[in-house]
C-alpha cells in the first residue's frame, strides 16, 4: 500500500515544478578532479547545470551488463550497476 504524500511534500513539488519552468536549466559537463560533479545551482542567477556524464555512465555499464549476460533479470543486473 502507498501512502499520500503529505500536504507540505505536495506543496514543496508544486514549488520544484514551477522552478524548473522558469527555465535556465542546462546540460553541460562540469569538470572536477576527484569525482563526478552531478549538478550545480549558482544561486547568483538561478542557473542550474546538470552533468550528463554520471547517469551516462551508469546507464552504460547497466546496458552493457544485459548484454554481456542475457540471461541476468532485469532485478538483477539493477543491483549490480
Amino acid at each position: 500500500m502507498s501512502r499520500r504524500p503529505s500536504r507540505q511534500h505536495q506543496s514543496l513539488l508544486i514549488e520544484v515544478m514551477a522552478a524548473l519552468g522558469a527555465g535556465q536549466v542546462y546540460e553541460h559537463f562540469i569538470p572536477n578532479a576527484t569525482h563526478f560533479v552531478h549538478g550545480e545551482c549558482h544561486h547568483t542567477n538561478g542557473k542550474v547545470v546538470i552533468n550528463p556524464i554520471p547517469a551516462t555512465i551508469n546507464t552504460l555499464l547497466h546496458e552493457l551488463l544485459h548484454r554481456i549476460r542475457p540471461t541476468w533479470s532485469e532485478c538483477y543486473v539493477r543491483n549490480r550497476s
